[in-house]
C-alpha cells in the first residue's frame, strides 16, 4: 500500500491491502451546493470542467468503487443542471438533498440523514478530485476492521496549512483550526484531505448534538462546520483513527482557476491515480 502508513492508533500491523471493502456498508455524502463564482463559473461548482470533464465525474470515478450509493447536497437551482449527469453516470445509485442557503458543511451533511441507509458514511467535499481510490479503500478498510470505529481520517503534514488538527500527547484530537476563520498561526500543520469516514449513527448524533449546543459555528463565516466538531468523535479507544498520507496532491481542492490548472497538470501527468 505504497504512500500510506498508519499512525496515531493502537492497532498494530493493520494491512488493508489484502481485502477489498464492503461497498454495501458505505454511502458517499457530497456537499455540492456551491456555485463556482471564484472560478468565474456561473454554474454549480461540481460542473466546472477539469481536463474536459466536470469535477463531479472525477469524484464519482474515485469514490464509486468504494460505496453502494451517493447522496448529493445541491442548491435548488443546481438540481436541473447536475441531476442529468448523475442519471448518466450512476443511475439508481444516488439521492439528492436540497440546501436552500449556504449555512455550512455540517448543515449540509445533516440534510442527508434520511437518505443514508448504510452503516457507514464517506463524507467528501465536492471539489476533491485528486483523492486516490486506493486511499479511499485503505481508510474504509481501516474503519471496517475496528469494533469501536467512529471516525477514520486521512491527513498530511504540510506547509501553510488550510486546516490544522491539534492533538493531545496521546494523539486524540483536541481542536481543529481553520485558516478561513483566521485561527492558524503556525507555518506547518496537520491538514485534512477533504474526506472523512464515519459510522452513520454516530455522525448524525454528534452533529445534531453540536448544533443544539451551537458548537462548530465560525466566528467569521457564521457557518455550522464539520471540522471544529471532530473532537466530539473521540468516544473511546480506537474510535478515531488517522492515516497519514505523504502525497500532497491528494489534498488539493479547486477554488480558483489557478487551482484548476495545477490539478489539470497533476491529473494529466498521472501523479494522481484516480482509477479503479
Amino acid at each position: 500500500m505504497s504512500g500510506i502508513k498508519f499512525t496515531i492508533s493502537n492497532i498494530k500491523d493493520l494491512d488493508t491491502s489484502k481485502e477489498d471493502i464492503q461497498q454495501d456498508l458505505w454511502t458517499a455524502v457530497i456537499p455540492a451546493a456551491g456555485i463556482g463564482s471564484r472560478l468565474g463559473f456561473d454554474h454549480p461548482k461540481v460542473l466546472y470542467p477539469v481536463l474536459g470533464r466536470p469535477i463531479i465525474n472525477w469524484l464519482i470515478d474515485s469514490i464509486s468503487p468504494a460505496v453502494k450509493n451517493f447522496v448529493f447536497i445541491l442548491s435548488p437551482t443546481g438540481i436541473s443542471e447536475v441531476e442529468p449527469l448523475l442519471q448518466e453516470c450512476i443511475p439508481g445509485r444516488y439521492k439528492i438533498a436540497i440546501q436552500k442557503e449556504p449555512t455550512g458543511m455540517a448543515d449540509a451533511i445533516l440534510l442527508a440523514e434520511n437518505f443514508v441507509k448504510t452503516s457507514n458514511v464517506i463524507v467528501v467535499w465536492g471539489d476533491q478530485v485528486t483523492i486516490k481510490t486506493k486511499t479511499i479503500k485503505a481508510c474504509a478498510n481501516a474503519h471496517q476492521k475496528r469494533k469501536n470505529a467512529i471516525l477514520t481520517i486521512p491527513t498530511i503534514l504540510r506547509n501553510n496549512p488550510y486546516i490544522d488538527i491539534v492533538r493531545s500527547k496521546n494523539g486524540n484530537i483536541l481542536e481543529v483550526l481553520q485558516a478561513r476563520e483566521g485561527e492558524i498561526k503556525k507555518k506547518i500543520g496537520e491538514n485534512d484531505c477533504g474526506i472523512f469516514f464515519f459510522t452513520t449513527k454516530a455522525l448524525f448524533k454528534v452533529l445534531k448534538n453540536a448544533k443544539s449546543e451551537a458548537l462548530g459555528v465560525g466566528t467569521i463565516t457564521s457557518e455550522f462546520n464539520l471540522l471544529p466538531i471532530l473532537p466530539r468523535f473521540e468516544l473511546g479507544k480506537d474510535s478515531v483513527f488517522t492515516i497519514r498520507i505523504n502525497d500532497i496532491s491528494e489534498t488539493y481542492g479547486i477554488n480558483t482557476k489557478e487551482d484548476a490548472l495545477l490539478i489539470e497538470k497533476l491529473l494529466s501527468s498521472n501523479l494522481t491515480d484516480n482509477i479503479k
